[in-house]
């Protein structure tokens, strides 16, 4: 099927009509309405009626979009009745409806992590030396005192 280009007010009005009809022939032959059939009752394709859907004639797509959430809305009801396969539902959704699947990944920033280190105690073998008038001592835990601060240098960091 050729794609059309959007019909005028008059028209848009007869293609109000015809959707309006649509329904009732999908009840007669026994037809789960669906955007496919809608185009193939219209005698459009599939893209036409989403050229229309998004024309600069807002009626136009008003029209349209107003018949996909009716087809939408009746698909949904369905499947949650479980009368429709929910593959078929989801797969439709996705190609006429535009829903798209999203994942969402959640980052908790409030886990703790403990690490713990285990060292093995260093030996140091160090003689007794002055360094800098104090003692280096030689002891089990090989204590090392460090220069005292001055006097200047205490004021100087209060």
């Amino acid at each position: 099927m050729p794609i059309t280009k959007a019909p005028s007010t008059t028209k848009t009005y007869v293609l109000a009509r015809k959707i309006d009809k649509f329904w009732q022939y999908c009840e007669d032959n026994n037809y789960i309405p669906d955007v496919e059939t809608l185009a193939m009752f219209l005698d459009v394709c599939r893209k036409t009626l989403w050229q229309w859907e998004h024309s600069e004639n807002k009626n136009l797509g008003i029209i349209i979009k107003k018949a996909k959430n009716k087809i939408f809305h009746e698909q949904k009801q369905l499947a949650m009745r479980g009368k429709m396969n929910s593959a078929i539902f989801i797969f439709n959704a996705k190609n006429n409806f535009d829903y798209v699947e999203k994942v969402e990944h959640e980052h908790n920033s409030t886990t703790n992590i403990n690490v713990v280190f285990n060292v093995p105690k260093l030996q140091l073998n160090i003689p007794n030396k002055v360094i800098e008038g104090q003692v280096i001592q030689d002891t089990e835990d090989s204590v090392i005192q460090l220069p005292q601060p001055t006097q200047e240098e205490d004021t100087t960091n209060t």
